[in-house]
């Protein structure tokens, strides 16, 4: 089906929002009655914005899709289809760590092992080959070595921090492979 085009901008519609609100909904088993009235709308509307045809297109305004995201864990990037993870990223238990960690292995490889610690305690060591981790990891731990030995303060590890995560906001090369190389 060709794509309806917005006669104002000339860019294409589509109803990745619709489509996937109901995917989500419908996953969860949730009615439509259910969902409205935790997000305060009308069934109809809320229909409106799953059932969309080429040239009737209803969207949701920001509130209604803050509203979604909040009440239900999912992230507005999804719902839009700028991004293909489905919830918004939050560590509050292990299975969250461990998430992360299976999702980072499939992009950069990740040794990970068992090894005897300090005072007879098991510990995990995970090494990575992939070079800005590195950097990055090594000029953290200056700047938490710094703070832990109390020369500099809260406020300033922070700045720190933000520094490093700003200088390090890359995206991760597709020629990166799971197996530490990257391919030229």
């Amino acid at each position: 089906m060709k794509p309806v085009k917005n006669k104002k901008t000339d860019v294409p519609i589509d109803n990745k929002f619709g489509e996937r609100l109901k995917e989500f909904r419908t996953a969860r088993d949730i009615s439509q009655k259910q969902m409205a009235d935790e997000i305060e709308i009308s069934p109809s509307l809320l229909s409106a914005y799953e059932n969309q045809k080429p040239g009737n297109t209803k969207n949701p305004s920001i509130l209604t899709a803050i509203k979604i995201a909040t009440k239900y864990g999912v992230s507005i990037d999804w719902l839009c289809g700028l991004s293909d993870e489905e919830k918004t990223i939050k560590v509050t238990n292990y299975i969250d760590v461990f998430s992360r960690f299976f999702d980072i292995s499939k992009k950069i490889y990740l040794n990970i092992e068992l090894c005897d610690g300090i005072i007879g305690e098991e510990e995990i060591k995970i090494e990575f080959s992939d070079p800005v981790l590195t950097d990055f990891f090594r000029a953290w731990e200056r700047a938490k070595s710094l703070y832990d030995d109390n020369l500099i303060d809260t406020i300033m590890y922070d700045d720190l921090v933000k520094g490093l995560f700003k200088r390090y906001d890359k995206k991760i090369p597709d020629s990166a492979k799971c197996d530490g190389t990257y391919e030229s």
